[in-house]
């Protein structure tokens, strides 16, 4: 080892000052004794001896001390996890090689960078929060962050940082430790995707999933099964099974489940000897379907069963569909409308896309004549310039009936591309689906947008910031750049001044600033704007004068030059780290020597077995750990020192909380003559990882169970539309589909590619089921359905198909189920509605001839009572009184009988008088209906006695007899139900009208009654002919009435037939 200048000279003085000393004694030793004189010479000899010793054993602490150096620069070096040393500053002063290979840099490299930057920019956040704990704490400190590496990979590391003071100033410098745990989150990730896919599959099964334990308690419960059952999951989780089966039926279940648990069979159908029935949380009995399967997880039996209610089936030949009204437009209307505009207009069929016909318009836009497209598809003329364009505007049609205004691009017969907004209405040609094409030429349009789109795209995007400014120093305009720059908006930023900016630019130095811009045209200067936060950023701003249509602006690029103007520190680190990064580092290490003895543990090998380092070194694993181990780790170390390479070693050790695996890494220490002379150990603990792998083949088992029990044939694709899983139902699926795109699917096949393939042969219709699952995985839509038919020569067949997306993974789940009997009971069940329209106009029709028959035998009736009988009876009444007058005087009592007979016969007048008016008000043919309803309501308040209040508003003067007959019917009918059955104190009767029609509304008091009591409606006749009288019409009647709340009866007719 070279001396420095300094030691050598301190070496010369001192050989100068034993010179000196020496002389004088030399002088002494003349004047002594000879006896003294060897004395002297005898200690200094024995002096000698012990300086030589000591100097050798000097040189062997010094050579001892550099090997140790050297041991632990290797095992710096070759340590499995990185170590950093960094500055006050976050700088990076000292790295290993496994810092430098997760940080993707050579050490050189890495030396003088700041860590923050290789930290993930989504970790920035974590990163600063942990840097402040560990400066402010001065404890340990860990998180973890993703690594960004310069190739542009991303690693996952486990961080933990110790701050220390180095010096008197207390700056604190820090030591940093990186563990890659990618392995174990990409294990965490593979295990969550695999939940999502069973939590997806188990949430979009159209039956109910129920699974129980060993006591058949619930540990799954679907939404399915909560809306089969009426109940939560939260509700049912860990209780019986058998609240929802019925009383008589649960000792029979539980006798099925014991004896199908001793079986060796996974699954099987259940209720093959009878109908099976479910228990709703309301009490509700239903008829359900169920199979069942068990599977065995973590040494416990799990019993899975999925119910399918049949409810619905069972009720479907009973329910009626709602009726279709098919409205057809005028053929000449349409044709002249059709012709007459100037925008091009096709119409299409809308199962082949054939053209029926194209007006002048659409000639004028394609150049193709009439007979050049009619009978041929928009496809075979060529006019999508983008053929997909079509299957999206036919699905907007299906989905809402209509297109309206959608930009696309059209091919001329010249093969030239013209923009046009287009319009899609479907339409009926007699029994033909059509669609009617209305299209606009926008070319000239989309070209004026698209420049004024690209110049104001290129300023947003660009780099720099720029800035419009007046000549009083106003922004005007800036780009994105600009605010995210300073922190303002746009709008914040279009209200300030460049004094706002800039603090050190004055108002009153713009005028010379702006006159000496208009000279110059161009300036750029370095200054410093201060951003929204009031952080000042030095920036350089190259500024130009522009004057446009008599306006003069300042157009500025700003460019940020922070990262020019900051400097970099470099400090250097001691030897003495190393040690402190090995004794924090969160993996045991150790040093052996060939024999086995340790040499050398860390603190997380004391603190995992309990032991300090005094007790380990020197000492083998058989004094440490049991025979078996010990004996294991000695057969493991052999083999590193016979080989003389790095292995790596699965190792289990015992811990407080019972065996752990490890991953050891063991390799060969060498000397400087390339001699072995110990051995180094890092162990990274992974029994949390072997515990997630066997979760994951548990898991795993526990999936493909539940989707072999689904009825549906299910698969699973990931975000790419690979497949990754299937059911067994799914596989005979494909058989039964042969024909379609869907047919031999397997495991590991693109599903989206095959729908491809299948558009590419000529499926056409498969364009939809392939857009429907794109937009599922690419999250535009929730999910996809689909209905289609799956025929063969020996029946027809129908299937639903359902994309829905899985939870918190990239992928979907495709189920098909067979919907053949419900399609099948649809069609049978159009059929009867059409037979049931017909049935019920023929009754409609009855029933108003029948109504115009009784008011016609009603009237005459009404005129013969009045014209005859009501005359003959006046007649004799006169003779009665002409009787009693007569000269020749009568006995009295033939006096007093002959004046009682007139009496009633005056009375029979009346009544025949009140009957005729009942069957037909003679006021309502001569005054109208306002003044006859007046009418008959003042006589019914005196008959009666009631309070009665009426109130006419609007009534239309003029009323056909029909429709004045009719309400003055439902007048009638009203109050006498009021007088028969309310027991009503009081009554208000309202008459109202419009230019539309007359109505007419009776309002009670009374105990009212039971609207929805069918019964007591077949009872009263009345009703039922005021809902026909009205309904004849085109009109309504409305019943309002609740128990001991009183009745409301309102009817309204239209004025006029064809409003109805």
């Amino acid at each position: 080892m070279a001396k420095t200048p300094d030691e050598s000279q301190k070496l010369t003085g001192l050989r100068n000052t034993a010179e000196e000393l020496l002389r004088a004694a030399n002088r002494d030793i003349a004047a002594m004794p000879v006896k003294d004189v060897q004395q002297l010479v005898a200690e200094l000899q024995v002096h000698r001896v012990e300086l030589e010793m000591q100097n050798e054993e000097l040189r062997r602490a010094h050579i001892e001390l550099e090997e140790a150096r050297d041991r632990y620069a290797d095992l710096y070096d070759s340590s499995p996890t990185g170590h950093l040393s960094l500055d006050t500053h976050g700088m990076i002063v000292e790295a290993n090689l496994r810092a430098a290979t997760l940080l993707g840099l050579n050490r050189k490299e890495l030396i003088g960078q700041t860590l923050a930057s290789f930290i993930a920019s989504d970790d920035q956040d974590i990163f600063h929060r942990h840097c402040q704990d560990v400066v402010r704490t001065g404890a340990r400190q860990a998180c973890e962050v993703h690594l960004r590496k310069k190739a542009g990979a991303c690693c996952c590391v486990y961080l933990e940082s110790l701050a220390f003071s180095e010096d008197a100033w207390c700056s604190i410098h820090w030591r940093a430790a990186l563990l890659d745990i990618s392995d174990r989150k990409r294990a965490e990730q593979e295990l969550a995707i695999q939940q999502a896919q069973l939590e997806g599959i188990i949430a979009s099964a159209m039956d109910a999933i129920i699974t129980i334990d060993e006591g058949e308690r619930v540990v799954v419960f679907n939404r399915a099964a909560e809306s089969m059952f009426l109940c939560q999951a939260a509700d049912v989780i860990g209780q019986p099974l058998d609240q929802f089966i019925p009383e008589r039926f649960r000792q029979a279940h539980q006798g099925h489940l014991r004896g199908f648990a001793l079986t060796h069979t996974t699954s099987r159908s259940m209720g093959q000897s009878g109908a099976l029935f479910g228990l709703r949380a309301n009490g509700e009995e239903f008829p359900i379907e169920a199979s069942i399967s068990h599977v065995r997880v973590d040494g416990k039996n799990l019993m899975t069963v999925i119910l399918r209610d049949v409810t619905e089936r069972k009720r479907a030949e009973h329910e009626q569909a709602r009726l279709i009204e098919d409205l057809t437009r005028s053929q000449q209307h349409f044709q002249s409308l059709f012709n007459w505009t100037p925008s091009a207009v096709g119409i299409s069929t809308l199962a082949e896309g054939r053209f029926i016909d194209v007006n002048e318009g659409f000639i004028r836009l394609t150049g193709y004549r009439r007979e050049e497209v009619i009978g041929r598809t928009i496809l075979e003329v060529g006019l999508w310039a983008d053929p997909s364009q079509r299957a999206i505007v036919l699905r907007e049609i299906r989905e809402q009936g209509f297109v309206h205004n959608r930009e696309g691009f059209l091919r001329t017969k010249s093969g030239g591309i013209r923009s046009v907004m287009v319009s899609v209405e479907s339409i009926q040609l007699g029994s033909t689906p059509c669609l009617i094409y209305l299209a606009h030429d926008i070319t000239e349009r989309k070209r004026a947008e698209e420049a004024l789109r690209l110049a104001k795209f290129s300023i947003d995007r660009a780099a720099d910031a720029i800035y419009w400014i007046d000549p009083q120093a106003k922004i005007l305009d800036v780009n994105e750049a600009a605010s995210l720059m300073l922190g303002y908006s746009r709008d914040e930023l279009c209200a300030m001044t460049v004094h706002d900016l800039n603090p050190d630019f004055q108002a009153d130095m713009w005028p010379g600033f702006w006159a000496e811009t208009q000279r110059r045209g161009t300036m750029v200067i370095e200054t410093a704007h201060r951003a929204k936060s009031g952080r000042l950023n030095p920036v350089e701003v190259s500024i130009n004068y522009l004057s446009h249509e008599g306006k003069e602006y300042h157009c500025a690029f700003v460019r940020d030059i922070t990262a020019r103007k900051q400097a970099e520190a470099e400090l250097s680190e001691s030897e003495a780290r190393l040690r402190a990064i090995l004794d924090h580092s969160p993996g045991m290490v150790f040093l052996k020597d060939p024999e086995g003895r340790y040499l050398h543990v860390n603190h997380q090998f004391e603190r995992a077995f309990h032991v300090t380092r005094d007790q380990v070194v020197g000492n083998t694993d058989e004094a440490i750990f049991a025979p078996d181990q010990a004996a294991a780790f000695r057969a493991n170390d052999l083999k590193v020192f016979e080989a003389g390479i790095p292995f790596e070693f699965e190792e289990v050790t015992m811990h407080d909380d019972g065996p752990h695996t490890s991953i050891v890494s063991k390799f060969p220490l060498r000397d400087g003559n390339g001699t072995q002379y110990a051995l180094c150990g890092i162990t990274t603990d992974i029994t949390w990882r072997k515990a997630v792998e066997e979760t994951l083949r548990a898991s795993d088992a526990f999936t493909r169970t539940i989707l072999n029990s689904l009825s549906a044939h299910v698969c699973v694709l990931d975000r790419e539309g690979m497949i990754v899983s299937t059911n067994d139902a799914w596989k005979e699926f494909a058989r039964c589909n042969s024909n379609r795109a869907v047919s031999s699917i397997e495991v590991g096949q693109n599903y989206l590619d095959v729908c491809r393939q299948a558009i590419a042969g000529g499926q056409s219709t498969v364009q939809i089921t392939l857009e429907g699952i794109e937009a599922v995985l690419a999250g535009s839509e929730p999910s996809f359905t689909q209905e289609y038919a799956c025929h063969s020569p020996d029946e027809q067949r129908w299937f639903l198909m359902r994309v829905r997306p899985l939870k918190e993974a990239k992928g979907v789940v495709i189920s098909h189920t067979d919907i053949s009997q419900r399609v099948q009971m649809g069609q049978a069940l159009e059929q009867h509605v059409h037979l049931l329209d017909d049935k019920q106009k023929e009754l409609e029709s009855l029933a108003r001839k029948l109504i115009e028959a009784q008011e016609a035998e009603r009237k005459r009736i009404a005129r013969e009572l009045h014209d005859d009988f009501n005359q003959r009876l006046a007649a004799l009444s006169v003779e009665l009184e002409s009787m009693e007058r007569a000269p020749i005087a009568l006995p009295e009592p033939m006096v007093q009988q002959l004046s009682g007979i007139r009496v009633q016969v005056g009375q029979l007048s009346d009544d025949l008088h009140d009957l005729a008016y009942k069957l037909h008000p003679s006021l309502l043919e001569h005054v109208g209906l306002e003044v006859a309803a007046r009418d008959h309501v003042a006589e019914f308040a005196k008959r009666t006695g009631l309070a009665v209040t009426y109130t006419a508003r609007e009534v239309p003067k003029v009323l056909s007899s029909e429709v004045a007959t009719n309400l003055f019917r439902v007048l009638q009918e009203s109050l006498q139900n009021v007088a028969k059955h309310a027991q009503a104190t009081e009554v208000t009767v309202r008459l109202s009208g419009s230019s539309k029609g007359a109505g007419v509304s009776v309002r009670d008091n009374g105990k009212g009654f039971d609207v929805e009591n069918k019964q007591a409606r077949v009872k009263g006749l009345g009703l039922v002919s005021m809902q026909e009288r009205t309904r004849g019409l085109g009109g309504f009647l409305r019943i309002h009435s609740f128990a001991r709340d009183g009745t409301k009866v309102c009817a309204w007719i239209p004025r006029f037939q064809e409003s109805a």
